[in-house]
């Protein structure tokens, strides 16, 4: 397959880099070694430099290295070649539009954002609804329980009212009854007093008949005292007898 190809010449070319570079690390690594080996061996090397200069190595190592290097990056053009070829021969225009069609535009994108905002203050919305209406059905409640609470209370109280109204009453009456009483007797008192003021009282009043005492005790009053009463200045009269 053509993208499989392209994974792979990826993958190698990658690999390829990856082994370049720690060809040349190892190289320094290794030229620093020698390098502080041969100030130890300095009379092994002078020895050796007589035959052969410090010049020729430096080339002979330089070409080498030229030599590895022109061959890796031989390879890596090679490689970013076919990776050029067969990106002209899988990308085409159609596969771009068809990617950028299914991108979100950015109308689904503010629409999915409506939505998403819209759900979430619907559900907030309900969600401070149902505690609003949990916490007036409570208070609803506890005032309902209150108000029962009270009418019972006013009702216990009004009963007693009643009953201290009927009472109070009943005092009343009999407070009432009683400065009758007080009245009447305090009346009856001044007339008895005031009748013992008006009493005459006659000693040795002698008549003929006991029947008629109002009319000999007018006749002698008129006689003796020459005081004329008539008979209803006399409210009562009677014998009494002394023994």
């Amino acid at each position: 397959m053509p993208r499989d190809n392209l994974s792979k010449n990826l993958n190698k070319t990658v690999q390829t880099l990856i082994a370049l570079r720690r060809d040349l690390t190892n190289k320094e690594n290794k030229e620093n070694k020698d390098h502080k080996e041969g100030k130890k061996k300095s009379g092994e090397k002078a020895s050796k430099q007589a035959k052969r200069t410090l010049s020729d190595v430096e080339k002979s190592e330089e070409s080498d290295n030229s030599v590895n290097l022109s061959s890796d990056f031989d390879g890596i053009s090679k490689d970013l070649g076919e990776i050029k070829s067969a990106l002209k021969d899988n990308i085409k225009k159609d596969d771009l539009t068809k990617a950028l069609e299914n991108l979100v535009k950015q109308s689904d994108i503010e629409q999915i954002v409506t939505n998403i905002v819209d759900k979430l203050l619907g559900t907030l919305k309900n969600e401070i609804k149902n505690e609003v209406n949990d916490k007036v059905t409570e208070i609803t409640n506890k005032q309902n329980t209150e108000i029962q609470l009270l009418k019972s209370q006013n009702s216990t109280l009004s009963n007693q009212l009643e009953k201290q109204n009927i009472r109070l009453n009943s005092i009343i009456e009999m407070e009432d009854t009683t400065n009758k009483s007080y009245v009447a007797l305090s009346m009856a008192n001044y007339n008895e007093q005031y009748s013992r003021k008006f009493n005459i009282k006659m000693v040795n009043f002698q008549t003929e008949n006991d029947e008629n005492l109002r009319g000999y005790f007018l006749k002698t009053v008129k006689d003796d005292l020459n005081l004329k009463l008539e008979k209803r200045d006399i409210v009562a009269i009677h014998n009494f007898f002394v023994f």
